[in-house]
């Protein structure tokens, strides 16, 4: 029953067809299931059908190599899915690391903040020259130029950032677009005519001794 839920929902977001619907419905039970990603475990799925583990782990490769899925429609599909608070979503933006054998991928994550969980809304990978890993301030851009069409910045309650995500041209256009940000930033920095760490000891804050603060 919930198998079927889960493709009815799919396909009303998703232009995909029968059979790649049922494929991906079952890596999602699958995943869930297992809490593994490794097609061998995700295969051993019985989805009421008489076929083998080792068909399902084909039906699951075949899946991967040739379906093209709509970023924004993935988005949107679990938009709908996240009631919207009254003051609007809270937003994180990170990066994050995975190897696949001896090589790094980056990926760029926008997720929405829901208590202590942060559901990935959209995503990007970032290219093997990007020094360190670190994102370049037009692919910020970019990335979010595609949630705003997602979500709208009025919506939107705050985004929340690291100290990597800086930059002049960066947080410029995020206040030419209506965006309220909260970046982390080294206590030396200068913000209008006053030091990070004098702000923070500004009447009616808390102190810090941490070498960074909000």
């Amino acid at each position: 029953m919930f198998n079927q839920q889960l493709q009815t929902a799919l396909a009303n977001a998703l232009d995909l067809n029968l059979a790649r619907l049922k494929c991906l419905a079952l890596l999602i039970v699958a995943v869930m299931k297992h809490r593994s990603v490794n097609l061998v475990q995700l295969a051993t799925t019985e989805d009421g059908r008489t076929c083998s583990n080792e068909s399902r782990y084909r039906r699951f490769q075949d899946f991967f190599l040739r379906t093209r899925l709509c970023f924004c429609s993935i988005s949107s599909l679990i938009l709908q899915r996240i009631p919207k608070p009254k003051n609007g979503y809270l937003l994180a933006l990170d990066r994050t690391n995975w190897e696949f054998g001896r090589q790094t991928i980056n990926f760029l994550v926008f997720a929405i903040v829901i208590g202590k969980v942060s559901v990935p809304i959209i995503w990007t990978v970032l290219p093997k020259k990007s020094k360190g890993g670190n994102s370049q301030q037009k692919q910020r851009i970019a990335l979010m130029t595609k949630l705003l069409k997602i979500i709208p910045a009025k919506d939107i309650h705050a985004l929340t950032m690291d100290r990597e995500f800086v930059g002049k041209k960066w947080l410029s256009w995020l206040e030419e677009k209506g965006v309220t940000y909260i970046v982390r930033i080294k206590k030396n920095t200068s913000v209008g005519w006053r030091s990070a760490e004098e702000y923070a000891s500004l009447p009616g804050r808390k102190s810090s001794a941490r070498q960074d603060i909000f």
